[in-house]
């Protein structure tokens, strides 16, 4: 940027400069517009980036020693030339430009220019390269190497195929289309959409057609396509106003090699054909439809898949697509499945058995959102390698059956947060044969199933476990929750794990459910509605940072009972108790913020001179004082010193009444095996 907008510069002369250590010149002359001309200085091998260099130089009309100008590891000559509008002719003959990465319009909008001299200039890991000659309407020439990038951009600007001799591009007439052609090119360039980023020509007669014959919108116009760009990737991708795509044929010479993003975006397109295609050599199928939200059929007899080895995205998003035909489809040699139908609202069927899974890792998100699907049938997946089955039928909201077998192998996976989020009419779930020795992520597992009724959860292993948020959150028609198979040693996350459990009166978990290393406790039991008494007596503090509305809504929620549960003040414990009408014992060590929320929600709070507190009077946010919830407690030492000592208080339905509660010994196993306490 050392010069970059000094407009009034008109000369300058650089050759003694020693810019051998420079590794950019970036902007360096960027919208000098009234420089006509400069005499380069020798730059040595440290020189990575030229772009934008003489960039709007408007008046540029000559660049002494640009013969010379050789910067052997230049990676990026972005706009290098751009809106060199007085430029006629430019001598790079030193300048070989093989490691270059970005070449994103570095002639552009040179009007002027009819003559590019590079005969040694070769990019050849070209990344990135828009629009090399956009706007050189005067240029005829260029010589250069020949590579697949100039022959796509020269032909975009010359609308033919370019014509390449004697180390040189040139523009010939008779090698170009004619003014009639021409005329229509624009015509069906601008209602299609078309991004003129591939070799193509316009024929009315398919015959002449080199590779592909491509017919648009049932429209007697054909895009011969002689070079797929890039093996076919993105081909398509992005042209809103296709509707309908037929491939007519293909010479036996035409290689296809990937098919990923292909027609991703094709928001309007309702019909594709592949009669006359070859797809035997390509290896990805990735967000070939992706986006396709009005494709309503695809014929797929033809689309050899044998060595494809990712549908990832394939359908993701085709909303109206009601049923596909899938039979044909080879996915043996497939590692990715993942949201291969994500969205797919109409689908309501699926045919899976010719499906091969044997070789897949990822199936995260493969039927997410699948809205239209009453069942689906998994019995001929195979998938001992996979590691990702999260959010697999998440949002399936109508789904009411999974068919599945033991083949359905979870030895491996690593991740199934959200894996039936949503999934709202559920309402049993065989998991029977799931390993989930090398599980880590759970968070959600279970989310909004609200016709869940029972769960078996005796065969899952947690030791690896670091996430557990949200695991059942509502789960509304879940009564009883049994953890008591779950080691939590690792886990640094329960937040939500039972939240909005509206139903859900017992909790069953032993010494193995260990909060040592939890970190967020938010909301865990909030909403709990029907919890009545909760015994935290495995629940640690040590690493907790944060337990916002940990009990919220527990609004028939009486007793809460921890000697080892006490968060420290620095722990964030705000609306902890919040909406708690029905509390009156609380056991836990609690710290100078938590008795102040307490004092604030309630009008008697008192202590029993070791960890305990009774509470009474629950205030209304409208009230400064609210009636008494409990009357006449004449006893008050519910969980204190001999909590330590496996004694828990024993309660009676009614405890409103003026009733005198005494002990009863209990066996800490009793607890957890939902032993019922009776009033002695």
């Amino acid at each position: 940027y050392l010069f970059s907008g000094c407009s009034n510069l008109e000369y300058i002369n650089c050759s003694n400069w020693n810019l051998s250590s420079i590794n950019s010149m970036s902007h360096l002359f960027d919208n000098c517009s009234n420089l006509q001309t400069i005499t380069l200085p020798k730059v040595g091998n440290n020189l990575t980036d030229v772009s934008f260099l003489f960039s709007d130089c408007k008046n540029l009309t000559g660049i002494h020693l640009l013969e010379d100008f050789n910067p052997v590891n230049v990676t990026n000559v972005s706009h290098m030339f751009y809106g060199c509008s007085s430029l006629s002719k430019l001598n790079l003959s030193n300048f070989i430009g093989n490691k270059i990465k970005n070449i994103d319009n570095m002639f552009a909008e040179c009007s002027n220019l009819t003559t590019i001299n590079a005969p040694k200039f070769s990019p050849m890991e070209v990344e990135t390269f828009e629009h090399i000659f956009l706007g050189n309407s005067n240029l005829t020439k260029v010589c250069c190497q020949q590579s697949e990038y100039l022959d796509h951009f020269l032909g975009e600007l010359w609308e033919c195929n370019p014509y390449y001799s004697d180390g040189c591009y040139q523009k010939i007439n008779d090698q170009c289309a004619d003014s009639g052609l021409k005329t229509e090119i624009e015509v069906k360039f601008n209602s299609l959409g078309l991004r003129k980023n591939i070799d193509y020509v316009w024929y009315n007669n398919s015959e002449n057609a080199n590779f592909y014959v491509i017919k648009f919108n049932n429209d007697d116009c054909y895009l011969l396509i002689s070079d797929i760009y890039f093996g076919g990737q993105s081909i398509f991708s992005s042209l809103e106003n296709i509707m309908s795509v037929e491939i007519v044929k293909s010479k036996e010479n035409a290689v296809l090699t990937t098919a990923e993003s292909m027609f991703e975006n094709c928001q309007n397109l309702k019909t594709v054909n592949f009669g006359g295609i070859d797809f035997s050599n390509i290896v990805s199928a990735k967000s070939m439809f992706k986006n396709c939200s009005k494709l309503e059929g695809i014929n797929l007899e033809s689309l050899n898949s044998n060595n494809i080895g990712s549908f990832e995205s394939m359908f993701e998003n085709c909303e109206e697509l009601i049923n596909i035909n899938l039979n044909t489809i080879q996915t043996q040699k497939s590692k990715s499945f993942k949201q291969m139908f994500k969205g797919c609202k109409q689908l309501n069927s699926l045919d899976l058995s010719s499906f091969n899974t044997e070789l897949a890792e990822d199936m995260s998100g493969m039927f997410d959102g699948c809205e239209g699907l009453i069942n689906i049938d998994v019995t001929s997946f195979s998938t001992a390698n996979v590691t990702d089955i999260s959010y697999m039928f998440a949002n399936c909201i109508n789904l009411e059956t999974i068919s599945w077998n033991s083949n359905f192998n979870t030895s491996n996976v690593i991740n199934m947060g959200n894996l039936f989020y949503n999934c709202s009419k559920l309402n049993q779930i065989d998991l029977s044969f799931f390993n989930t020795s090398k599980v880590e992520r759970f968070g959600g597992m279970f989310r909004n199933c609200k016709k869940l009724n029972s769960l078996n959860l005796s065969s899952f292993n947690t030791e690896l476990a670091t996430d557990m948020s949200a695991m059942f959150d509502g789960c509304e028609g879940l009564i009883n929750i049994d953890v008591t198979s779950f080691s939590t040693a690792n886990v640094t996350d329960i937040s939500y794990m039972f939240a909005n459990c509206i139903n859900l009166k017992m909790i069953s978990w032993n010494s193995n459910f260990n909060t040592l290393n939890v970190i967020n406790m938010d909301s865990v039991f909030s909403n709990c509605k029907n919890l009545q008494y909760l015994n935290l007596v495995y629940f640690h503090s040590t690493a907790l940072t944060t337990a916002k509305k940990m009990f919220e809504n527990c609004v028939q929620l009486m007793t809460i009972g921890s000697r080892t549960f006490s968060p420290s003040s620095q722990v964030d414990t705000e609306d902890i108790f919040k909406n708690c009408r029905s509390l009156s014992n609380i056991c836990m060590n609690m710290n100078s913020n938590m008795l102040n929320y307490l004092n604030g929600i309630f009008s008697v709070v008192s202590h029993d001179g070791d960890i305990c507190y009774h509470v009474e009077g629950y205030r209304d946010e409208t009230d400064t004082v609210s009636p008494s919830v409990i009357n006449n407690m004449q006893s008050f030492n519910l969980l204190s010193k001999e909590l330590s000592r496996h004694y828990i208080k024993t309660i009676p339905q009614n405890i409103y009444g003026n009733k005198t509660l005494d002990y009863l010994p209990v066996s800490t196993n009793s607890i957890f095996n939902n032993t019922t306490l009776s009033l002695k």
